[in-house]
C-alpha cells in the first residue's frame, strides 16, 4: 500500500505538468492509471475537474463533482469547479451557491468568485439574497436548530428544502398561563421551547378522504385562528368550527373510515399527513433502539458488570443477546451517529467536521427510510444537538420530538415521551429512535438529580470547571464515581420503559436495541487515544429472531444496530454500507473492528481491534480542515489484548503489523495528503 501511496503521487505530479503543457492526451492516460490503482484523491479530483474544463466535457465534470464534493465538502476550489459546472447546466442558483461557499471556506478566492458571481447576477436578479443562508449552512448553523438564518425560531413554518413542518411541542400549555416564551429571544426560545416536527403542507382548504381509521394533525399559525370541519359519511354530514387551538401547535384529530373530511379556514393553517392507524401484524409491532449517549461497555465491565451496574437493563436484555465487544466507529457522538444512521465509517460518510456544516447526510440513504418504507411509524425523540433535523436525521421520520437537552429532554422526559407516544399509536407498526444524554452532564461538569447529589461525597462534586471537550478530558476518580452514580439513575429511569414493552407486547412482536456511541476519556489512563475506554460499547438486543439469555463476544460496531435491526425484521438493504450481520442472526462475524479520530486541528487516530492484538496508528501531523490526513510522520503500536505488552517490536509478528498498516491504509487512502 505504501508503493501505491508513492505511485499515486508520482503520477499526480506528471499529470499537473502534463496539463500545464497542454499535453491533454497525456493527462487522460494519467486520468486512467490513477482510476486502476486506487480511489480518487482531492489532487486527482482537481486534475480530472482541469483536465475537463480544457476539453469542455461538462457532462463528466458534473458528475464527477457530484461524487468529490461528498469526500472533500470543504474544499474551496471543489466548491468553486462545482459553480463553474451548474453554471454551464445554466442553473443559475446551485452555481451561486458553490461559488459563495468557495469564498466562504477560503477569502482568497475572492478574484475568480467575484468574476463568476458578477456574471450570475446578470441572468438572476437578488442573488445576494442566498447569501446568509449561503454562509450559515458553510458555518456550522445547523445545531442552532430551529433558529434559521435569519436569527429566528421557525415554528409555524417548514425546514428549508423540506415538506417538515415546524411547531413548538408545549401540550398547548401557553393557554393555560400564558409565558410570554415567544417573545423572547430566539437563542432562548430554542433552548426552552421543544419543537414537534412532522410532514405536511401549508393550505386554507384540505380534504381528505379516509379509507382507515386515521389521525390528521392540525397547526393553525395565527392566534385564535377559526378552523371549520365537514365530516360527511355514507348517511350524515356534520359541521364544526372552533378557535381554541392554541398557534403554532399540532393538535391531533381522530376520524372513522369512510368519512370525507373537509377542514376549512380563512388563513392558512398546516395540516399533517394522513396517519392511518391499523398495523400489520404480520411486522413487529414496536421496533425500538435505546441510545445511550456515552455509556461505556468497559466501564460497565470493570464495575461488577451489568447486573451489578445496570439490573434493569440486564434484566431485560437477559432475554435477549448482550454484544460485549462492540466497538464504536469514532470517537465522539458527531461521527458516530452519522455512522450509524448510515451505516458508514467516517472515511466513508465525511460527517467530521465540528465546525462546520456538512450536507452529506442529505445526499446519503438513511436506514430510517428502509423502515418507512416497509409501513413503520418512525419517531425520533432526542436533544441531541448533533442529531438535529436540519442535518439530515429528518429523512425517514414522520414524528420527531426535539429539544437542546439543557433544560429538558433527559431520560426522565424522553422515556415520558417515548410512553406517550407508545400509547397513542399502539394499534401502530412503530419505529422509535430515543436518546438518552444524561451521562453528558458528567463531563460536562454539570449538576445532577437529588439523589445522585446524597450519593456524591463532597470530594467527589464538581468542584472546578474544565475547558477541554468532553473527548479530551483526563482520567478523574471524581468524575468516575458520578459517572457510576448517573449510569445507575438512567437505569432505574428505564425501569418503566422496559415493563412497559413486557405488559402489552409479546416477546415476538417487539425489536428492542440498546447502543451507545462512545465511551469516556476520564474512565481510564491509556496511552492510546482510541483505546478501549472511549471506543467499548454496549449493543445489545432483544425480540424477534433474537436469541435468548446469550452474551456474545462476537466483534461488533455500533454501525451494525440499523443492519442488525432490519435483518431481524426481513427488510432488506439495497444501499452500500459498512455494517455487519453476525454469525449469531445468520451472518458472518466480523475478523476485526475498526475505529478512526478524523478531528480537524488533531492528530489522525486508527485503532484495530482483533482477538489478539490492538494495533494503533497516530499521525504526528494534524487533520486539516478538509479532514486531509498527513502520514509524513506515524508512530505505530501493536499490544498483546491478553498481557498488554507492546510488541510492536516482536519479529514474529512484523508480518501482521504490514497487514494491519495496509488495512488503515487502505480505508483512508482517498484522504492522505498526496503532495
Amino acid at each position: 500500500m505504501l508503493a501505491t501511496i508513492k505511485k499515486q503521487k508520482e503520477l499526480l505530479k506528471q499529470g499537473r505538468l502534463a496539463l500545464l503543457s497542454g499535453k491533454l492526451s497525456l493527462v487522460e492516460a494519467i486520468i486512467k492509471q490513477l482510476d486502476e490503482l486506487a480511489p480518487t484523491t482531492l489532487h486527482g479530483y482537481l486534475l480530472k475537474a482541469k483536465y475537463f474544463l480544457k476539453t469542455e466535457d461538462f457532462d463528466s465534470l458534473h458528475s464527477m463533482l457530484s461524487e468529490a464534493i461528498t469526500q472533500f465538502e470543504y474544499n474551496a476550489e471543489l466548491n468553486y469547479f462545482l459553480a463553474i459546472s451548474y453554471n454551464k447546466k445554466n442553473e443559475t442558483k446551485n452555481s451561486y451557491h458553490y461559488a459563495m461557499k468557495a469564498f466562504f471556506l477560503d477569502n482568497s478566492m475572492s478574484p475568480k468568485v467575484n468574476e463568476l458571481t458578477e456574471e450570475l447576477k446578470k441572468q438572476t436578479p437578488n442573488l445576494n439574497d442566498l447569501d446568509k443562508k449561503i454562509f450559515t449552512e458553510t458555518v456550522g448553523y445547523q445545531k442552532a436548530f430551529p433558529i434559521d438564518e435569519n436569527g429566528k425560531c421557525i415554528f409555524g413554518e417548514k425546514i428549508s428544502g423540506s415538506n417538515f413542518y415546524v411547531g413548538i411541542y408545549d401540550k398547548s400549555r401557553e393557554e393555560r398561563s400564558p409565558t410570554g416564551l415567544k417573545s423572547l429571544p430566539s437563542e432562548d426560545q430554542r433552548i426552552l421551547l421543544a419543537c414537534e416536527i412532522m410532514p405536511g403542507e401549508e393550505t386554507s382548504n384540505k380534504e381528505v378522504s379516509i379509507t382507515q381509521d386515521s389521525v390528521i394533525a392540525i397547526m393553525p399559525l395565527i392566534a385564535t385562528q377559526t378552523l371549520h370541519f365537514t365530516i360527511k359519511n355514507k348517511t350524515t354530514e356534520s359541521n364544526y368550527s372552533t378557535s381554541t387551538f392554541t398557534e403554532n401547535r399540532f393538535h391531533y384529530i381522530p376520524f372513522k373510515q369512510e368519512e370525507h373530511v373537509t377542514i376549512t379556514s380563512n388563513h392558512n393553517f398546516i395540516v399533517s399527513n394522513q396517519i392511518k392507524m391499523a398495523g400489520n401484524n404480520k411486522k413487529p409491532k414496536l421496533i425500538l433502539s435505546i441510545f445511550i449517549d456515552g455509556l461505556s461497555q468497559y466501564f460497565i465491565d470493570n464495575n461488577g458488570g451489568l447486573e451489578k451496574m445496570m439490573p434493569n437493563t440486564h434484566h431485560f436484555f437477559a432475554k435477549g443477546i448482550q454484544f460485549t465487544q462492540c466497538f464504536s466507529s469514532g470517537e465522539w457522538t458527531y461521527v458516530s451517529l452519522a455512522s450509524m444512521f448510515s451505516g458508514l465509517y467516517t472515511h466513508h460518510h465525511r460527517v467530521f467536521n465540528p465546525s462546520m456544516d456538512s450536507q452529506n447526510l442529505k445526499k446519503t440513504v438513511l436506514f430510517p427510510e428502509y423502515l418507512q418504507k416497509q409501513g413503520y411509524f418512525c419517531t425520533k425523540i432526542d436533544g441531541d444537538w448533533r442529531s438535529v433535523p436540519s442535518s439530515g436525521y429528518i429523512k425517514g421520520m414522520d414524528r420527531v420530538i426535539y429539544q437542546p437537552s439543557l433544560y429538558n429532554m433527559h431520560t426522565e422526559s424522553v422515556i415520558s415521551e417515548t410512553l406517550e407516544h407508545m400509547d397513542a399509536f399502539k394499534e401502530k407498526n412503530n419505529f422509535l429512535w430515543i436518546c438518552l444524554p444524561d451521562l453528558h452532564d458528567i463531563a460536562d461538569e454539570f449538576e445532577t438529580s437529588l439523589s445522585h447529589q446524597l450519593k456524591t461525597p463532597l470530594q467527589f462534586r464538581s468542584l472546578t470547571k474544565t475547558t477541554e471537550s468532553s473527548v479530551k478530558k483526563k482520567k478523574d476518580l471524581g468524575k468516575n464515581h458520578r459517572y457510576y452514580q448517573q449510569v445507575k439513575y438512567i437505569d432505574r429511569k428505564l425501569k418503566t420503559l422496559y415493563q412497559f414493552i413486557e405488559d402489552n407486547y409479546d416477546n415476538d412482536e417487539i425489536i428492542v436495541s440498546l447502543v451507545s456511541d462512545h465511551g469516556q476519556s476520564y474512565l481510564v489512563d491509556s496511552d492510546f487515544f482510541m483505546d478501549d475506554g472511549r471506543t467499548r460499547v454496549p449493543l445489545y438486543f432483544r425480540g424477534r429472531g433474537v436469541p435468548m439469555g446469550k452474551v456474545d463476544p462476537s466483534p461488533m460496531q455500533q454501525l451494525d444496530v440499523f443492519p442488525c435491526l432490519l435483518h431481524l425484521a426481513d427488510i432488506p438493504i439495497t444501499k452500500q454500507h459498512d455494517g455487519n450481520i453476525p454469525e449469531v442472526f445468520g451472518g458472518k462475524n466480523r475478523e476485526f473492528t475498526f475505529s478512526e479520530s478524523v478531528f480537524p486541528g488533531q492528530p489522525y487516530y486508527a485503532y484495530i481491534n482483533d482477538k489478539e492484538h490492538k494495533f494503533f496508528l497516530t499521525t504526528e501531523m494534524n487533520t486539516n480542515q478538509e479532514g486531509i490526513i498527513d502520514l509524513s510522520s506515524c508512530h505505530i503500536s501493536l499490544l498483546d489484548k491478553h498481557t498488554n505488552n507492546d510488541v510492536t517490536t516482536d519479529t514474529q509478528l512484523q508480518a501482521k503489523i504490514a497487514k494491519m498498516l495496509n488495512i488503515t491504509l487502505e480505508k483512508i487512502l482517498a484522504h492522505i495528503k498526496d503532495e
